[in-house]
């Protein structure tokens, strides 16, 4: 990005101001003027306008004007008056002193500029330049009458000053290229909406190298082969990243290619036969792409290898990766793709050709140190960007619930998206700090798992969850035995980390409780995030509803109630559809401590309609003013932890 000095004359007026404007001709003109109540401030108004100029017209040349020097020269223009075809001069002329800047152009052509009354011309040797000057000046200014002449009388004061202005060359122009069915079917990993989906690649600094080299040096076609959550995606935008950032010279060696920054393109096989109805339709949309591809030296990012070969016909010889191969062999086309070792195995299995031209870049999982230094780093990322701390003690809480009750996930994976999550929380509710109780909370969320089985410090008695198994299974007190016997071993830590906790088969004839039994042992275990969807459906009418046996798991609130919604009662979840145009009603009474009414208009748990917080405010409403039918929520909590029992609600629907 280069630097001109460009010459500039500074003259102040009869008024008091300033002017500043470009000598060359070029690159001044009344449009270029800087004026303003000091020389600096004129100075900077004439460099804003020289930079705009420069941005704007790419293609303008550099200033060309060498030796310059300001000469002042008086110069006779006799004035004069005009009534219709009849022209009066003056008596007598007036001398005009003039400001005159000279200066020589590299090709040794003479220039003469003059900014105040904007009159330039070029010229060859110097011997005759008064006289050329003193005609120019005299053809400018003739057919003025006294008065329009006093308006471009001398100024008082004259300087010639530089300014300093940095030049976007058109060699270094980032081009932005047509690239109409690429942007369909895919998006670019550098751009900041894309990248802001993923952390850096905690802990992975040798598999970033060698990715970054693969990819910028070596130009390969790279399989990135993992489980699911060791951050494969993660790492692929972190090379990404890392590889833009350096100039377009360094970051690729083809020829024939634009300067374009963005050469990484994230797409699935969904999205490259998305609306493809046609023979022919997909093979022709990804030409199109391929070639795009190719004109920006461009590299194809899939998220999973397998389902390229398994979409786009009925065998693998059909499919998307038979019909890019001979575009990856010749190289026409460039390849990132991941998948498991399972998935990779099948490729192999299925279309040997793909596997053949791919590299493959192993990504382990994180060892357990590894793992608790990449949560760190998060957390210490998040809390620097957002302002709210993280103890140590939630960093551990995170790697232990993971760990413990879902060692089959691989490090970091969701355990990093639970962290991320907590931050966006505790950033929307205006907390800063996140705690270790925030973190429990928010895993019972995620997973479901009631908080009383993550504690290890609270028991878990095989009586008490045969008693409550027993409450809603009648009389099958053999299968409540053996699932609460089941359960209090995985509380226990007593199973098998690596296996399921255990298989269990009801067997019995239709109507003695088996699914019912199946369903309130997969309640216990995972419904405790599931407030919504467990969700009864109702009617419009009137109800008698009691809270007791719920609990209090909906604590994602928001909305018109703010955070007045914080009860600590039990919860209960409504749905009802609400047609186009209708208004939803809810009105709710009886709970022994306070309570609230949520009615919730586009999912849930985000809270987007109205509530109620006292029993003498007026019913919750929310109305559907979309062109179809909207499942609408209402939520009923109490206030403390001893409210529950009976309450009534009324709904109704109103067109």
């Amino acid at each position: 990005m280069p630097t001109y000095r460009v010459p500039v004359l500074v003259w102040q007026d009869h008024g008091g101001g300033y002017c500043a404007c470009a000598v060359e001709p070029w690159l001044g003109g009344e449009q270029g003027v800087g004026v303003a109540d000091t020389a600096s401030d004129a100075l900077g108004q004439g460099k804003n306008y020289l930079n705009w100029r420069y941005k704007q017209e790419r293609w303008l040349d550099a200033p060309d004007l060498l030796d310059t020097e300001v000469i002042h020269l008086t110069v006779q223009v006799r004035p004069q008056y005009a009534q219709g075809d009849r022209v009066y001069p003056c008596d007598e002329p007036i001398d005009v002193r003039v400001p005159c800047v000279c200066g020589r152009q590299r090709s040794g052509l003479r220039v003469c500029s003059i900014p105040t009354l904007d009159i330039a011309f070029h010229y060859h040797g110097s011997d005759e330049s008064k006289r050329l000057i003193a005609e120019k000046v005299r053809h400018g200014l003739s057919g003025l009458t006294p008065r329009e002449l006093s308006r471009r009388l001398p100024p008082p004061s004259v300087r010639l000053a530089e300014v300093s202005v940095r030049v976007v060359r058109r060699d270094e122009v980032k081009w932005e290229p047509d690239l109409p069915t690429l942007r369909v079917i895919a998006e670019p990993i550098g751009q900041a909406a894309f990248r802001k989906r993923f952390t850096a690649a905690w802990q992975r600094e040798a598999e970033l190298a060698d990715l970054t080299h693969r990819l910028g040096k070596e130009k390969a076609h790279v399989a990135l082969v993992g489980d699911h959550g060791v951050g494969k995606s993660t790492l692929l935008v972190a090379a990404v990243r890392a590889l833009e950032r350096k100039t377009p010279t360094d970051s690729t060696e083809e020829t024939g290619t634009v300067a374009y920054r963005h050469r990484h393109w994230w797409t699935s096989a969904a999205r490259l036969i998305a609306g493809m109805k046609y023979l022919g339709q997909w093979e022709e949309r990804l030409e199109e792409a391929i070639a795009e591809l190719s004109q920006i030296g461009g590299v194809l990012c899939v998220e999973n290898l397998l389902d390229l070969v398994l979409h786009g016909g009925a065998e693998a010889t059909d499919s998307l990766a038979a019909f890019m191969l001979p575009y990856l062999q010749s190289g026409e086309l460039r390849l990132v793709g991941e998948a498991t070792p399972d998935e990779m195995n099948a490729c192999r299995r299925l279309l040997p050709g793909l596997a053949d031209v791919l590299q493959v870049l192993e990504v382990p999982r994180l060892d357990p140190a590894s793992a608790r230094q990449a949560l760190r780093q998060l957390a210490a990322s998040g809390s620097q960007e957002t302002k709210i701390a993280m103890a140590e003690q939630g960093v551990a809480e995170v790697y232990r619930l993971f760990e413990r009750f879902q060692p089959y996930q691989a490090m970091p994976g969701r355990a990093a998206a639970l962290v991320r999550k907590l931050f966006d929380k505790a950033r929307g509710d205006g907390r800063t700090n996140i705690t270790v109780t925030d973190v429990v909370a928010r895993f019972v969320r995620e997973t479901g798992l009631p908080e009383r089985l993550l504690h290890d410090d609270q028991p878990l008695l095989v009586e008490d969850l045969f008693k409550q198994f027993t409450g809603e299974v009648i009389g099958q007190d053999e299968a409540c035995r053996a699932a609460a016997e089941l359960i209090a071993t995985f509380k226990a830590g007593m199973n098998n980390p690596t296996r399921p906790i255990g298989s269990m088969l009801f067997c019995g004839p239709t109507g003695v409780g088996k699914t019912e039994m199946a369903k309130v042992v997969s309640r216990y275990l995972f419904g405790a995030g599931e407030t919504c969807g467990d969700a009864i459906p109702i009617t419009p009418g009137s109800y008698v509803f009691n809270s007791s046996g719920y609990t209090d798991d909906y604590d994602d609130y928001g909305g018109t109630c703010g955070t007045s919604l914080t009860g600590a009662g039990p919860d209960v979840v409504y749905t009802i559809d609400v047609p186009p145009g209708s208004t939803l009603t809810v009105d709710m009474n009886g709970l022994p401590s306070w309570d609230e009414v949520l009615v919730i208009s586009s999912g849930c748990p985000d809270v987007t309609g109205g509530c109620r917080d006292w029993a003498d405010s007026p019913p919750a409403t929310v109305t559907n003013g979309t062109a179809g039918t909207v499942k609408a929520y209402i939520v009923a909590d109490g206030w403390s932890a001893g409210a529950a029992g009976e309450f009534s609600l009324d709904v109704t629907l109103a067109p």
